[in-house]
């Protein structure tokens, strides 16, 4: 996971068929698609560093009931949410605006709880709660 002044991006993978086309580097994703096991497995071994896995919540309670343990296995978050507002043809990552990172790093600087961090971070900024909580549990200073 990036840390201190390193932009998170999160891959936004429209359709099945570009899944080949993600880096290995990738950290987090967002399918655009109801995954089955077959496409986690193959994810997972073009990501080595993969640290979450997001998907639409229109999706997220109708996936198999393998690909959480899969990931879970592996170490690897599974997010419900959406990528708002985000127009694919234009970039292909959803970036997580910097000043989000910002408030980030100085509320915990400051000593205030995860939980307040999350709430904040919510109520500011357009960024789903499942990827909210992602970032302020795993975004560490530099």
């Amino acid at each position: 996971m990036p840390t201190g002044n390193t932009p998170i991006n999160v891959k936004v993978v429209p359709h099945r068929e570009d899944v080949n086309d993600l880096n290995a580097n990738e950290s987090i994703i967002h399918l655009a698609f109801r995954p089955d096991v077959k496409d986690v497995l193959h994810i997972m071994d073009l990501c080595p560093r993969l640290a979450a896995i997001e998907v639409p919540k229109s999706y997220f309670n109708t996936l198999s009931r393998a690909v959480p343990i899969l990931l879970k296995m592996r170490n690897i978050e599974l997010l419900a949410g959406e990528v708002q507002g985000h127009r694919r043809d234009l970039n292909a990552y959803f970036p997580i605006p910097p000043q989000v990172l910002d408030m980030i790093l100085n509320l915990k600087a400051a000593g205030t709880p995860d939980e307040q961090i999350i709430t904040e971070v919510k109520k500011t900024h357009l960024i789903n709660p499942d990827l909210a909580e992602f970032i302020v549990k795993t975004y560490k200073q530099g």
